[in-house]
């Protein structure tokens, strides 16, 4: 994990009350958007219950954050992603932030 994806999810864990496990972390994967366009993806757990994606530009000297993901469901709710959402747009409020119901495939369709 590049230090300024480290750097970043210190400022959330100080800024909000947000836990994030660092044991958690799972190694960099990195894939290709395009051929030379390299993202990073780095996946921790945050508050015990959810998993936390940030994808970031994967070049070298490159510190751009390009969007994140939380994903709830399996032990958690709509709600605990949605208020995880805000405070890491109140840190980061250009950043885009997505919320992806990993059981969405499971669930019996709302009628």
């Amino acid at each position: 994990m590049k230090k300024h994806i480290i750097d970043f999810l210190n400022q959330l864990e100080k800024e909000t009350p947000i836990t994030l496990d660092f044991s958690t972390i799972k190694p960099t994967e990195k894939i290709f958007y395009k051929p030379n366009d390299p993202i990073d993806i780095d996946t921790i757990t945050i508050d015990g219950k959810m998993a936390l994606c940030v994808y970031s530009c994967g070049c070298e000297n490159c510190k751009n954050i390009t969007g994140i993901q939380i994903f709830y469901g399996h032990s958690s709710e709509l709600k605990d992603a949605e208020t995880a959402m805000n405070y890491i747009k109140k840190v980061a409020p250009k950043i885009r932030v997505e919320l992806i119901d990993e059981l969405w495939l499971l669930r019996k369709p709302e009628r």
